[in-house]
Parts: C-alpha cells; structure tokens; sequence
C-alpha cells in the first residue's frame, strides 16, 4: 500500500514538472511571437533619428510627442507604380483590398459549402468522385499549377481583372470543403423530413433550414478566407499587377528607395496599416474562431 502511495506521489510529481516545463515553453513562444508586434508598432512611430541611436527599445519621449506623423506621410506620399505606368495611391489599394478580400472570402466560401451539402446529403455516382479529386487537389503542388492558370487567364480575357480574381476564388478543391462535408454529413434527416412533410422543396431546404445551421462554420472559414487574402500578395502580383492591394503595396514598400519612404521606420508605419486592421478583426471575432462549434435542435 506504502509503494503505491509513494509510486502515486512519483508520478503527480513528474506531472507537475512536464506542466511547469510545457508552461515556460509556451511563455517563451508567446513572447516571440508578441516581441516582433510591439517593435513594429514602436518602431513605426519613431524618427530616423531615433531608430538609429536606439533601434530596440520605445521612444524614450512622452507618447504625445512620438512621430504619429509617419502614418499620413505614408498615405499621402506613397503609390505603386504599376505596369500601365499608373500611381496608385493608399486609399485607393484599400478599396482594392476591400474588393479582393471582401468579395473574394464570401466567394471562396460559399462554393465549397454548396458542393459538400450536394455530395454530403444525395447520394449519387459522382460525389465519391468529387470528394477523391478534392483530396487528390489538395496532395498536388500549387505552384505547379501557376503557369497553366495564368495562361487560361489570359485566353480568357480575365487576366488582370478583379472579376477574374473572383472567379479564381470560386472553387470547391481544399480542406474547407471536407470541413462542410463533415458538418452536413453528420446532419440528422429529421431536419429535412420535417420540411418535406410542409411541401418545402430541396432548393427551400437547403436555403432555409441546413445553410442556416452551418452559418457558425460558415462565418468561421469566412473569417480565415478573409485574413488569407487581406495578406495575399503573391497572387496580386501574378494575376492583378494593375489594381494592387495593401499586401502588394508593403511589398513594393520593401522594396523602395523613395527618399522619405527608405527609412526602416516608415516601412514599419506601412506595415501597421496593413496589420492593425486584421488585429482589431482578430479581437472582435477571436471567440468564434477559438469556441467549439456545436450543432443541435431536435428535441426527442
């Protein structure tokens, strides 16, 4: 009895160190991630002056007195050149980010949703079809992908077109069509019997009774679909070089030798403007992307 106390004691004991161990490395990975955050957002509001005799540590002046100015320097001093020999301008980039990852999100989102409801609740020869070349897709190279894509693009006319954006974004291949698959599919017949028991159609059902029900996955993927492109440049500069967004705009930043602009600094300023929004979206939303979603209403 004596030993299997003390083995009991050994192991609470071993326990409590792996916690205390798991907990320090977590404190440490949160600070990486904090630290980069915090210097950009303290390093956007300092002179050049100030970031060479001091590059790591906040303003040492009052907060009233740090350089706020570099943001409307940013919005009215930088553009992008594009390949027609256009400036685009800030605000104009954020009506094109708005466009791109606005429209684009509820396109990328609502495809997939619609294609697992079909090949989730009928039955029929081709939906073990579409649900293997969803999971083929998602085994094959993306970039190698890049050339054909942007070719058919250009055949098509829709090269360098927000519409053509669009469409790129209007397909069902990815991991959130197996995310909606798995929901619908789990989805009770009682939902459906009961409608069709009221004379709803399957186009009814769909719209007024299981989309409804899916609408916290729904604005969850929504959500992520809309950071993954607010952030998106490399598609920009593929397939839209003549309507850039923020992400393509901090990149051209990067790389910029406008007097004012080549300070480390402004491109920090730059950078917030791209970041602040996606984090006041993250602390509004954090909740819904964090909870567990859960589904229920028929009631035995």
């Amino acid at each position: 009895m004596k030993e299997k106390i003390r083995k009991s004691k050994g192991s609470f004991t071993i326990n409590q160190v792996f916690s205390i161990i798991l907990i320090v490395v977590l404190m440490i990975y949160t600070i990486c991630l904090i630290f980069p955050i915090l210097w950009g957002v303290f390093t956007s509001v300092k002179s050049f002056e100030d970031f060479r005799v001091d590059p790591v540590y906040p303003p040492l002046r009052h907060i009233w007195q740090w350089e706020w100015k570099n943001f409307a320097v940013i919005f009215e001093n930088f553009f992008v050149r594009t390949a027609d020999f256009r400036e685009v301008g800030m605000l104009e980039q954020i009506w094109y980010t708005i466009l791109y990852a606005g429209v684009g999100s509820l396109i990328a989102t609502f495809v997939p949703c619609i294609m697992a409801y079909v090949t989730a609740r009928f039955h029929f020869r081709m939906s073990k079809v579409i649900y293997g070349i969803v999971l083929f897709a998602m085994i094959l190279p993306v970039v190698g992908s890049f050339p054909s894509e942007l070719n058919l693009m250009r055949a098509l006319n829709l090269y360098d077109t927000m519409i053509g954006a669009w469409i790129q974004k209007a397909n069902f291949l990815g991991i959130y069509f197996l995310v909606f698959h798995a929901f619908f599919k789990s989805l009770p017949n009682d939902y459906a019997e009961a409608a069709y028991v009221s004379g709803a159609s399957e186009f009814r059902v769909m719209i007024s009774i299981m989309l409804p029900l899916a609408r916290n996955i729904f604005a969850t993927v929504m959500l992520i679909k809309f950071i993954e492109l607010w952030n998106d440049y490399q598609s920009i500069l593929l397939f839209l070089p003549s309507l850039p967004t923020l992400s393509y705009g901090l990149f051209y930043l990067s790389n910029n030798t406008q007097g004012s602009l080549n300070s480390v600094p402004m491109r920090m300023a730059g950078c917030m403007i791209l970041v602040i929004p996606i984090m006041i979206l993250f602390v509004l939303f954090r909740d819904r992307l964090f909870s567990n979603i859960s589904s229920g209403g028929i009631k035995e």
